[in-house]
């Protein structure tokens, strides 16, 4: 309702995960977004976290499809032609 409770809540670290996200991502989140600094993840704690570990470089960025600056982008004339029709 105002910016100060706003500001309160993050402060406290007031914040609810929504049910669908797994118990290994709740645990991730919890320490990203700790208040305490001292108990806070760094960069090597997410890394080695099996949440982060469970994705690979390949399963993020799959080779197949275009990738910009190395393939062509096709253009299919006929749809061109269609948005023309809608300006």
């Amino acid at each position: 309702p105002n910016t100060t409770a706003l500001y309160k809540k993050i402060m406290a670290g007031d914040f609810s995960i929504p049910k669908f996200v797994s118990p290994m991502a709740r645990e991730l989140l919890h320490g990203i977004l700790t208040t305490d600094p001292e108990k806070r993840f760094k960069l090597k704690d997410i890394r080695s976290h099996g949440w982060y570990r469970s994705f690979n470089e390949t399963s993020l960025y799959p080779s197949i499809g275009i990738k910009i600056g190395q393939h062509a982008i096709p253009v299919d004339e006929t749809i061109l032609d269609q948005l023309a029709n809608y300006n």
